[in-house]
């Protein structure tokens, strides 16, 4: 997959107003500026001007300039009243590239948080529905592959297609409490799929069931503990298949006879009723 910031276009340099620059969704909600930061940045502008190493990316559509990265310094240069600032123009071919290429600056300087990838998978989710939608014939029920779409967003913000399947079924089923909590970072993003997973199976949501009642306590945490029962050895079986994988690549020159591998077993064995027991 090519790497979305090799982008064949090189960023063209320009000074220009701030106030020619266009904020709008969805690049201005995945990152949302925050007071603290922005209050820093605007005393550092105050002392040094702004700063050319790190201008405002901006995608040029058609005539339109629109920020992609940097919402947090132009909004510090807006407050301060700066007359021009350093901009690096790109061109996308679709809003989806440029919504990649967005999230893959940001990663560059920061690791993303469960509520920022639930953004980003909300909104390029958005993107790419409204892209089929407009390449279907007229009255053709046209779908992409989702796991193409997964495997994309999976590249951008660097973590496994699995977790890009959770967060789509969090966006797309989760209930509002179960995002708040992980959007403040309450819960964690496979204990918001979980709690998905309960609130659907009891409730047999459908897409538009909008007023299904929301489970109890009680019912939530018979169904949590139903979830984790599978889930739980999956993902045990997960992690040794990873670690096996992992020897296969590094240590190909290796081969075990069938009694060494019953011997790692046995060790493996012998450890795991001591790491289960802190389950109870």
């Amino acid at each position: 997959m090519k790497d979305i910031t090799d982008h064949p276009m090189k960023s063209q340099m320009e000074i220009m107003p701030p106030s020619m620059l266009k904020v709008e969704s969805p690049f201005n909600g995945i990152f949302p500026i925050q007071n603290p930061v922005l209050q820093k940045i605007i005393t550092s502008m105050k002392k040094i001007g702004f700063d050319e190493a790190y201008p405002i990316i901006v995608w040029k559509r058609n005539e339109d300039l629109v920020v992609l990265d940097g919402h947090t310094r132009l909004q510090a240069a807006l407050s301060i009243g700066l007359e021009n600032i350093p901009v690096a123009l790109r061109e996308f071919d679709d809003p989806v590239d440029a919504l990649d290429y967005a999230v893959s600056q940001q990663i560059e300087r920061r690791n993303l948080a469960p509520a920022d990838m639930l953004r980003y998978v909300t909104e390029a989710d958005k993107l790419f529905k409204a892209g089929r939608k407009k390449l279907a014939p007229s009255g053709a029920n046209f779908e992409s592959p989702k796991g193409k779409s997964a495997a994309k967003m999976a590249d951008v913000m660097n973590v496994s297609t699995r977790k890009v399947e959770r967060l789509r079924k969090i966006a797309k089923d989760g209930s509002e409490a179960t995002k708040k909590a992980l959007n403040e970072g309450k819960i964690s993003i496979n204990k918001a799929y979980d709690d998905t997973v309960a609130e659907c199976a009891a409730r047999n949501l459908a897409d538009d069931a909008d007023d299904v009642p929301e489970l109890s306590q009680e019912e939530k945490f018979k169904l949590g503990l139903k979830i984790r029962l599978k889930n739980i050895p999956d993902n045990l079986v997960a992690a040794l298949e990873k670690e096996v994988k992992f020897e296969k690549m590094h240590y190909p020159y290796l081969h075990y006879t069938e009694s060494q591998i019953a011997s790692i077993k046995d060790a493996v064995l012998s450890k795991i009723d001591s790491v289960l027991s802190k389950l109870a």
